[in-house]
């Protein structure tokens, strides 16, 4: 939560706000556009981005032990806790 990045092909920044049960754990950024027609003109792509600031850990722990009862979110604070095993038997 609150991780800002670049994407290197348009210079844009973005910051996590929140966090989507179908993009969860695929090394995927779901972007906010401001209508469909924007959202057609973008589609699905590869984008290298960089990393400007990581967000907090200790915030993102916060917001999403509030719905731990998803498995998807389950799996990020087990991940943010450093039980990485035990998230990874989620899968």
């Amino acid at each position: 939560m609150g991780t800002t990045f670049r994407l290197l092909s348009t210079g844009q920044i973005y910051r996590v706000e929140d966090y989507g049960w179908a993009l969860a754990g695929r090394n995927t950024i779901d972007l906010y556009m401001a209508n469909q027609r924007d959202m057609d003109a973008w589609g699905a792509r590869h984008e290298p981005i960089q990393i400007l600031q990581w967000g907090d850990a200790q915030e993102s722990l916060r917001r999403l032990r509030q719905h731990n009862d998803y498995r998807h979110i389950k799996r990020m604070v087990l991940e943010l806790e450093g039980r990485d095993g035990q998230a990874a038997a989620l899968r």
